[in-house]
């Protein structure tokens, strides 16, 4: 069993409850240490979606900022190899395939990397055009030039995968 929480109650809330429930579980406990919230709120497809992806970073910065770049389940490599061919992203390519062109802006400003590659060597521009979100591939592909691209230099490379 992993000593990492992968998903919790709160995780559940980030992803489709409503904000003020969000808000309770904070105020009763929760925790940005555990369940990926992260990667949860980025997967958010309502009105506040946005409003929940600021105030979960903004829960805790430090901790969100060493995550923002990390594939879902990445520090769970049981949970990783079990889930990896169902297409596990970081809170970008999630923003992206939603197609939640304000999150994807807000990932990019606090330093998510647009060219991390997916277990299939995807980008989030890749998921997003497989979702048919032009506005969001067409920000993404305008990064271009702006933010430097060094796949090979990616920490889920080094995860192991059990047989």
């Amino acid at each position: 069993m992993s000593a990492t929480v992968l998903r919790t109650p709160l995780s559940f809330a980030v992803l489709e409850g409503s904000f003020e429930v969000i808000k309770i579980l904070f105020e009763n406990g929760g925790s940005s240490a555990q369940g990926q919230l992260l990667h949860y709120s980025a997967m958010r497809k309502t009105t506040d979606s946005l409003a929940v992806l600021e105030y979960i970073y903004n829960k805790c910065p430090e901790i969100n900022a060493s995550n923002i770049n990390k594939l879902l389940d990445q520090d769970s490599p049981e949970d990783f190899a079990m889930n990896h061919r169902a297409g596990l992203g970081t809170p970008l390519h999630y923003a992206a395939l939603a197609g939640l062109l304000d999150s994807v802006q807000f990932l990019v400003g606090r330093g998510g990397n647009p060219w991390i590659l997916d277990p299939h060597r995807r980008t989030a521009c890749g998921w997003a055009i497989y979702s048919e979100q032009e506005h969001v591939a067409q920000y993404l592909q305008s990064l271009r030039n702006v933010v430097p691209s060094n796949p090979e230099n990616q920490e889920f490379n080094n995860i192991s995968i059990p047989v």
